[in-house]
């Protein structure tokens, strides 16, 4: 019996991974860790129509899920935590053209404010956003006569004070961005002939291009007191993971990971102990959701795959208390063909298993060069934006629900007990019979 109730707390005790589902097709593209809980920013695609969403999650509970729609497609690509909930981000395609969104949400999930400004440009993307002592910095890439790298300064009421592009006579974009040293440093692509990987500070002006054999991107940007970790994606003959430590502008050592299959870095944490974000070993329509974890120089410590039978990616990483949590996209546990979001902690026992990720140095061609700044045209555009909370499941692949516990467990726990009974009645019968019989 004590086994019985053993299997039962087994089946039905929290943890993690966590599936998020709704009536959508949800991929999330940031995350902050809190003490409050995990807040997550990313945008919901329905048959005509994208909205951007802010999610938070605490321990295994669905806290609140809020979409906002201002009836045209918004995308919030990144968050900053602020003393009170957290600044989402992103940009919305306008009736007339193409803008920027910038929301400031309490920890309850209350909307404080929302600012939208229409750049007058053909197309823009904004991806990072950053706090800085008194502004909120937001990067992404601007199309204009090519593309430039765009940084945005706002105060902390999302007014925007300075509108800056950046780059050289080549197409440049940011995806990530991070202070080192007081120093605000963007980090994505740039494209001549192929992509290579593009970091410029904003400070002094100067760029740095590190060329590869075939194709290189970087997705993501991180800062320690010491050290900078670019992680991104590296082609030659398959698709491997990128990294590139530097202390200051000077490279330590450039590294790519990867199976025979196609791997994906899309997301970074520098530290003494450092943490890659992506996918691995995708091929034949699945992948798996990859955490890894490196020394100093690079060396892989640990390598995690996080996957069911479809796919999942994770574009997002943080770490808070010694504890790390992913974030992304998976379509193998949820109920709708379209998936759900996928969060997962870094010391989930349930789907983990160790990846054979081959390491091998690249020797990547550094170029510097000196950027250019122009000025973007902006103004503010008034619109009506609805806020409402989406009717979402929580799911746990290791685990079971509350639908799940009643159709399977119930009819087992059901089982035992009649066969207890049965039990129990066969003793009682067999005994009476004995003591007529030696009566």
């Amino acid at each position: 019996m004590r086994g019985a109730l053993l299997l039962i707390f087994l089946l039905i005790m929290p943890g993690w991974p966590l599936i998020i589902d709704s009536s959508g097709y949800e991929i999330v593209k940031d995350i902050v860790s809190k003490e409050e809980g995990v807040f997550m920013a990313g945008h919901i695609t329905y048959s005509k129509l994208v909205n951007g969403i802010v999610v938070k999650v605490k321990g295994d509970k669905l806290e609140w899920y809020k979409q906002f729609d201002i009836g045209v497609d918004e995308f919030l690509t990144s968050l900053c935590p602020t003393p009170d909930g957290v600044i989402a981000a992103g940009y919305v395609k306008l009736n007339d053209g193409v803008g920027v969104i910038i929301l400031a949400i309490n920890d309850d999930g209350s909307l404080l404010w929302s600012r939208v400004y229409k750049l007058d440009v053909p197309d823009l993307k904004i991806f990072s956003c950053n706090m800085a002592k008194d502004s909120i910095v937001l990067a992404g890439g601007v199309l204009n006569r090519g593309m430039d790298a765009l940084v945005i300064y706002l105060n902390k009421q999302g007014e925007i004070i300075n509108a800056t592009t950046f780059g050289t006579e080549l197409d440049e974009w940011v995806n990530s961005a991070t202070f080192y040293r007081g120093h605000l440093i963007l980090a994505g692509g740039v494209y001549f002939n192929s992509s290579d990987v593009w970091i410029a500070n904003l400070s002094s002006g100067e760029i740095s291009i590190f060329s590869g054999p075939d194709w290189q991107e970087a997705y993501s940007i991180s800062s320690s007191r010491r050290n900078i970790l670019v992680v991104g994606s590296t082609r030659d003959e398959s698709w491997d993971v990128l990294a590139i430590m530097l202390e200051g502008r000077t490279p330590i050592w450039e590294k790519r990971y990867g199976t025979v299959y196609m791997d994906m870095g899309y997301d970074g944490k520098v530290g003494n102990i450092s943490y890659i974000a992506g996918e691995s070993r995708c091929y034949g329509g699945g992948c798996n959701a990859l955490l890894m974890k490196i020394d100093r120089l690079g060396n892989i410590l640990e390598s995690f795959e996080f996957g069911g039978d479809g796919m999942e990616r994770a574009f997002a990483i943080d770490y808070k208390n010694d504890q790390i949590v992913l974030a992304g996209y998976s379509d193998s546990f949820s109920w709708d063909p379209w998936g759900g979001i996928l969060v997962v902690s870094g010391e989930n026992n349930c789907l983990k298993r160790d990846v054979k990720l081959q390491s091998k140095e690249v020797e990547l061609k550094l170029k510097k060069l000196i950027g250019k700044r122009d000025l973007v045209i902006y103004h503010n555009v008034r619109v009506d934006l609805k806020v409402s909370d989406v009717d979402a499941k929580i799911k746990n692949p290791c685990g079971m629900d509350l639908e799940e516990l009643i159709g399977n467990v119930i009819p087992i726990i059901g089982i035992v007990v009649l066969f207890i009974t049965i039990y129990v009645s066969w003793r009682f019968i067999f005994k009476s019979k004995k003591r007529r019989v030696e009566t």
